[in-house]
């Protein structure tokens, strides 16, 4: 109903109270929220020094290996990817990352950004969204 039946930017926002009250699998269509509407991605360095970026639990191939295939795969279950922009002062995603996920429908969110600078970085590099602890911040960027 949201994806379809409401105008663009008719609502201010949207409290759901009770995400999941159908507890037994055989109702599970009729959950508010069908699981994954994202794909959450967490990139960290592979053991050992220099070592490339590997996913935690192998959903997909290190963020530099990922291929239009991967996206395309991503998007026959979830909407999105949620990912880290760095880990260990390490970039994780580059512009590239995101303009091939967005290539094959596949909208870009990341996730914890609370510094400004970073907010900036990761918007110019074409991020369609940022999770943070502190929306004020992210306000006040998306008003200049």
């Amino acid at each position: 109903v949201l994806e379809h039946m409401i105008p663009p930017a008719s609502l201010d926002g949207v409290h759901i109270f009770f995400p999941d009250p159908w507890h037994k699998s055989r109702h599970h269509k009729r959950r508010l929220i069908q699981a994954p509407l994202v794909q959450l991605l967490w990139y960290s360095p592979g053991e050992g020094e220099g070592s490339p970026m590997v996913e935690w639990n192998d959903t997909t191939p290190g963020p530099a290996q990922m291929r239009a295939s991967d996206f395309q795969r991503i998007a026959e279950y979830a909407v999105g990817i949620g990912t880290n922009a760095q880990r260990d002062g390490q970039d994780v995603i580059d512009a590239d990352f995101i303009r091939l996920a967005q290539q094959n429908g596949l909208p870009v969110h990341v996730y914890t950004i609370n510094e400004r600078p970073e907010m900036e970085r990761l918007m110019r590099m074409g991020v369609n969204g940022l999770f943070t602890d502190f929306p004020d911040r992210l306000q006040s960027l998306i008003v200049e």
